[in-house]
């Protein structure tokens, strides 16, 4: 998926939450407002990795995006995680065992570090 494609997809998801949460009472209309006003700020998002940093700023803000951005950062973990382990089952059918061994290292890593925004996010 492009990332036009992707943030349509996330842009949606903020809709669909700011109305599930103006449904329940769970948020004020001028929040939502304010919400859905502070995202279209962001635009336009050049990579996944700006898309992220931009929800993750998003839902430091607005406690609702926060689902958002958990979501989409565990998508795009998934993502790199197939493309890690993809890239370890070349190396390891040519005989490269350590190049494929670095690759496992840094996909653990990323993972560890992925995981440590998700738990600091969750505490605050």
């Amino acid at each position: 998926m492009n990332i036009q494609e992707e943030v349509k997809q996330v842009e949606q998801q903020l809709v669909d939450l700011i109305v599930k949460h103006l449904e329940a009472n769970k948020i004020e209309v001028e929040r939502a407002r304010k919400l859905a006003a502070d995202f279209l700020e962001v635009l336009p998002i050049n990579d996944k990795k700006d898309l992220l940093a931009k929800l993750q700023n998003l839902s430091e803000t607005y406690e609702e995006a926060k689902e958002v951005y958990v979501s989409e950062l565990a998508k795009i973990n998934e993502e790199n995680r197939q493309i890690a382990l993809s890239q370890m089952r070349d190396h390891i059918k040519v005989g490269n065992i350590e190049q494929a061994i670095s690759v496992a290292k840094q996909m653990t890593q990323s993972y560890e570090e992925a995981q440590k925004k998700v738990d600091e996010g969750e505490a605050k």
